[in-house]
């Protein structure tokens, strides 16, 4: 791979050597910027140290919090028993009974959108592979793999699993590497605009412009997180309001074919 991307550097620097000069330059100038911020940061060594202690403390909670989610879904049932008792226990029966139905209804939007997103990401995958193979791309089963698993962030996600990807393909064949940038640009349109509406609107009940929606409003709002959780988040909204438009129009005797 250093010896393609030396050759690549070689035949640029004999069709364009103003080119690698301005490059050189740039370069340069990139790395005496960085000395000079380096030498300035006196703080650095202690930044370092704190930003560590928080990648291990996240790390840890983050299997922490896998644990304590094995030991809930194993006694999910009596847990579920006990919050029923209590909710019931603090609020009268009408509205307990509506925090339940609310608490059920997220819950079952929540697992449809997770096993639709893990779908589409699927779909992704195999089609990445398929039309990588057809390409004649090095790597098929790894670039898809890659581009399926990150394609679950909403958005951006295929973008994320295209960088490294694009690195590997242009230490190999700088050809290959631009043809994949327009492979994936054309497969995130078809995936956000298409598959990913399509799947998620028929698993959590939404329809494709209402998902496409709540992801830009989401995303808006809350940043990568909104995005991901503004679908499942706004399908709760959107059948609580189904439900009482149907029980609105039902007490008047308003009744329509569709």
């Amino acid at each position: 791979y250093i010896k393609n991307a030396e050759e690549l550097l070689s035949g640029v620097e004999a069709y364009s050597p103003q080119l690698v000069d301005q490059a050189t330059k740039m370069l340069t100038e990139l790395a005496d910027f960085l000395t000079k911020q380096l030498t300035t940061l006196d703080g650095a060594v202690g930044g370092i140290v704190v930003t560590i202690g928080n990648l291990v403390s996240g790390v840890i909670n983050f299997f922490i919090g896998i644990i304590i989610t094995i030991y809930l879904l194993n006694d999910s049932e009596r847990f579920k028993l006990q919050l029923k008792k209590l909710m019931f226990a603090i609020f009268p029966t009408r509205y307990g009974n509506q925090l339940i139905h609310i608490s059920d209804l997220a819950t079952d939007m929540f697992y449809k959108f997770f096993f639709g997103k893990a779908m589409d990401s699927l779909i992704i995958g195999i089609l990445c592979y398929i039309c990588c193979t057809f390409m004649r791309m090095p790597y098929t089963v790894m670039i898809a793999v890659v581009v399926g698993i990150t394609n679950v962030i909403p958005v951006f996600g295929p973008f994320l699993g295209a960088i490294p990807c694009f690195i590997i393909l242009v230490m190999i064949n700088w050809v290959k590497a631009l043809e994949f940038v327009v492979f994936i640009i054309i497969l995130q349109q078809i995936d956000g605009n298409i598959i990913g509406p399509y799947i998620l609107g028929d698993a959590v009940g939404l329809p494709t412009l209402w998902v496409m929606f709540a992801i830009i409003v989401g995303g808006a709002m809350f940043g990568i997180v909104g995005m991901f959780l503004g679908v499942p988040t706004f399908a709760v909204i959107y059948t609580l309001a189904k439900e009482w438009t149907h029980n609105r129009l039902e007490s008047k005797k308003v009744l329509f074919t569709q």
